[in-house]
């Protein structure tokens, strides 16, 4: 009907989105092959600058175009004080032509001065003098407005875009690019970038002006970290941003960047040891703020991690754990405390006071890196009648550790170990045993007073706790920790399983060294069962370098992965797990002559197994791979294999 506005159907509507979107296409993608064109092409001008300019408000994430646009600007810039100096130049010549005067002009100048001179001996001449006439007075008839310059008279070059101009300019840019995109590297590079060039930066304003944005959006990290480039242009105190930060944590505690420029900014006020950000007495004052605002929102994680901060981690200092010696295989073992590279790295041993060029490597031919080092001294070198004393030194990364091991003449093998300071060999926190213990009943209170569905993150905190203070003695409650968060946190349950199993074994192992003697440690467990732990991944194997046997059978093993730090075992057992292959982990076992891997989930079995060169029996009864007719070439592979179990 007449008068009435037509409306588009959604098949018309949606056609026409689709023809704008095209057009969109088209011009977006015209405009970046326009500027790679100009850029490849050496062509940086004011064209080039309107291109990536209308690009960058429609994408201020391209990168590339950014950099293309400050080489375009550094360019112009140039040309700008080339232009400003051939226009000085022109005015000056201009100027110089001025000066060159007929002699009538010069008659008139002489009879001016002269004027001047009677003037000035009349004591009212001053008063009497019209000040209301200027020289550029156009009602004088003198043209001062137009025409060739006077004698001495400067002349204003033509307009040339300041340097200060530019980059004002790409402030403003900058500003409107984050209207589109307030989290964008691009423009707040470019926008730091564009302050260190100005000549007089107000870095004052900046400050103020993250301020605001962080007013709008707080936990915005990339307008925190511009904040500490700006503040420190500013020279702005750290205690005015510890103070900052303050505000914005107190406004929301799950304000994680604020924590983070908070542990940014008070090692500056309050130095602390190495491996604790703060002092002694900040540290109280820091752990009673995080607790706050852990018992008020425990749900939330940002608190936790500050307060594990605060708890700080001692720096671990190369040394040499365990030195293991067996005269019959004529091998000595290196147990370190961390890895080291031998490729960058340098270990030396001297055998009854001689030098000893020896051959180092780790148990995994594929990685030059690991904590357990062997070396195969020559054939003979150990005597069967005469006692021997090895010293070894290790350095990496300007660190050195020497150690020794004694072999009495009675003696096939022997150990010597150290024991670490405190609880944990593994590792340990630089607070003071006295505040983790605080800190620890602080976490037990805090689990008592919320649901167990609220407390992912005090379980975690309080697990590290109690593993630091004494693993041995807190095995079952961290135990049971983990069963709570397997119980809330099912999405995660990959991660509390493998760190369940670290922990375990970390504290089988500090409870076998802390137990035994020397002689009870190495000669007594040469056998090591680990079964039914429900772990789900071997570590800290590298404590027992002397293991002839172990059994990992009936646990959530999906690969063997940790046992190659074990050059003397001959004997694996690993029944009823979730392997699905035979991996170098275990070809990396050259002293390996048994390995039953029963139900199990390996479909194949490879070419590796050719380098199992003592291998004797195998036992596959239960996997996928039984089912095969693999026979044949399993012990064509195995040369040396005498038994094989497939049913």
């Amino acid at each position: 009907m007449h008068g009435r506005v037509k409306v588009k159907t959604p098949a018309e509507q949606a056609e026409a989105r689709k023809a704008e979107r095209i057009k969109k296409i088209d011009w977006y993608t015209s405009t970046v092959e326009d500027i790679f064109k100009k850029r490849d092409s050496n062509e940086f001008d004011e064209e080039l600058m309107r291109k990536t300019e209308e690009l960058l408000r429609v994408n201020p994430d391209f990168l590339t175009v950014w950099n293309v646009r400050r080489v375009t600007l550094q360019r112009l810039l140039l040309a700008d004080r080339a232009a400003e100096d051939r226009a000085k130049n022109t005015c000056a010549v201009t100027a110089a032509e001025a000066t060159t005067e007929s002699p009538l002009a010069v008659a008139d100048a002489s009879t001016e001065a002269e004027g001047n001179a009677a003037a000035s001996s009349d004591p009212t001449a001053e008063l009497s003098t019209d000040r209301s006439s200027t020289p550029n007075d156009d009602s004088s008839g003198g043209g001062g407005g137009g025409g060739a310059p006077k004698a001495g008279q400067d002349v204003a070059p033509p307009r040339v875009a300041t340097h200060d101009e530019r980059y004002l300019a790409e402030l403003a840019l900058t500003v409107a690019c984050l209207m589109v995109n307030p989290k964008s590297y691009g423009v707040w590079h470019h926008r730091a970038w564009v302050m260190d060039q100005l000549h007089r930066p107000d870095w004052n304003r900046e400050v103020e002006l993250c301020s605001r944005a962080l007013s709008k959006d707080s936990r915005n990290f990339h307008c925190w970290d511009y904040r500490r480039f700006v503040a420190k242009r500013a020279l702005r105190s750290a205690a005015d941003e510890v103070e900052f930060t303050s505000d914005k944590i107190k406004a929301s505690y799950s304000n994680y960047s604020a924590w983070h420029n908070r542990s940014r900014l008070l090692p500056e006020l309050y130095p602390g040891n190495a491996g604790c950000g703060v002092s002694q007495e900040k540290l109280t004052q820091e752990l009673d703020f995080a607790k706050n605002a852990m018992y008020t929102d425990p749900v939330d994680q940002s608190a936790f991690f500050y307060h594990r901060w605060l708890l700080g981690r001692e720096g671990t200092k190369l040394a040499i754990r365990c030195l293991y010696v067996n005269r019959l295989q004529q091998k000595l073992i290196a147990v370190l405390n961390k890895p080291m590279n031998l490729l960058s790295g340098s270990a030396c041993i001297v055998v009854d006071e001689e030098y000893e060029l020896a051959s180092w490597q780790t148990t995994d031919p594929r990685n030059p890196s690991s904590t357990v080092l062997v070396c195969q001294l020559t054939e003979g070198q150990l005597s069967e009648r005469n006692a021997h004393m090895l010293t070894v030194q290790v350095s990496f990364k300007n660190e050195s550790s020497v150690a020794m091991v004694h072999l009495e003449t009675d003696m096939q093998s022997a150990c010597q170990y150290s024991m670490p300071s405190s609880y944990n060999m593994f590792f340990s926190l630089a607070a003071s045993p006295d505040i983790l213990q605080q800190e620890l009943d602080s976490l037990v209170e805090l689990l008592e007073i919320n649901d167990e569905a609220d407390s992912k993150w005090a379980f975690l905190t309080a697990v590290l706790l109690l593993q630091v203070l004494n693993p041995v003695a807190h095995r079952d409650q961290v135990q049971s920790y983990f069963d709570s968060l397997l119980r809330i946190d099912p999405m995660r349950s990959g991660y509390y399983h493998d760190l369940r199993s670290r922990y375990f074994m970390q504290s089988v192992a500090q409870q076998s060294w802390l137990e035994h003697n020397p002689e009870q440690l190495w000669q007594g467990s040469c056998s090591l069962d680990l079964t039914s732990r429900g772990l789900g991944g071997l570590f800290s194997l590298d404590s027992w370098p002397w293991l002839l046997r172990l059994n990992v059978s009936n646990n959530n093993l999906t690969s063997l992965d940790g046992c190659q730090v074990l050059p003397f075992l001959e004997e694996l057992l690993a029944d009823d797990n979730q392997i699905e292959e035979i991996g170098y982990e275990v070809v990396a076992l050259k002293a390996l002559t048994s390995l039953s891997l029963r139900n199990n989930r390996i479909r194949t079995v490879d070419d590796k197994l050719k380098h199992m060169m003592s291998l004797k029996r195998l036992a596959l009864a239960g996997n996928p791979v039984a089912a095969e007719d693999c026979t044949s070439a399993i012990f064509t592979m195995v040369t040396s294999l005498e038994s094989l179990v497939l049913t």
